[in-house]
């Protein structure tokens, strides 16, 4: 029973340990991105940089950084990873009204969807590429504002812990302080 009890014990840390490993991992993430677009004064350059690291480092297929338009009255997308050629023009705008992105946008609070599926009619992304089937969408706010939204995707259901959610809150809020440092910085 004791030799149970150990072994019991010893995995409990293995993976506790391994838990640790993984937010250490993703927290230098996050520090080395917000090294890399504080000092960028090119918009399109730190939304290209954010995309691509935020789905290396989080093992995603699909990362799309959208900001608001006001004369679109609409999101669009800035920068993608993981769609390309017609499904990445067909979700270029995407209008606030009706749609999850625009809810987070409008309501500056995270969405977690763990099936797309269950709201394929408000989600244009997993309409267009059927591989689509687990979402989550943070807004990029600054100074009380929020400019856009920064969603990952992944290709099977998948629930989305509080972890991974302020990780991807904190990309989205370095990301949002490097934008509004820029558009500064050019006027």
């Amino acid at each position: 029973v004791r030799l149970a009890e150990a072994g019991a014990l010893l995995q409990t840390l293995a993976s506790f340990t391994a838990g640790m490993l993984d937010g250490h991992r993703m927290l230098t993430h996050v520090l080395h991105l917000g090294d890399l677009v504080a000092g960028e004064h090119r918009e399109d350059a730190i939304v290209e940089c954010a995309v691509q690291e935020t789905g290396r480092v989080l093992g995603v297929p699909v990362v799309l950084l959208r900001t608001y338009d006001e004369e679109k009255k609409a999101l669009v997308a800035r920068a993608v990873h993981g769609v390309e050629g017609g499904v990445l023009e067909a979700i270029r705008d995407l209008p606030v009204e009706g749609s999850l992105a625009g809810q987070v946008f409008t309501t500056g609070r995270p969405v977690a969807v763990p099936d797309v599926r269950t709201l394929s009619d408000r989600m244009l992304l997993p309409q267009l590429a059927p591989e689509v089937r687990s979402a989550l969408i943070v807004p990029l706010r600054v100074g009380g504002r929020t400019l856009g939204t920064l969603a990952v995707y992944a290709t099977t259901p998948r629930t989305w812990d509080e972890t991974i959610t302020g990780y991807l809150a904190t990309i989205a809020a370095k990301v949002a302080l490097a934008l509004e440092n820029a558009r500064l910085w050019a006027s």
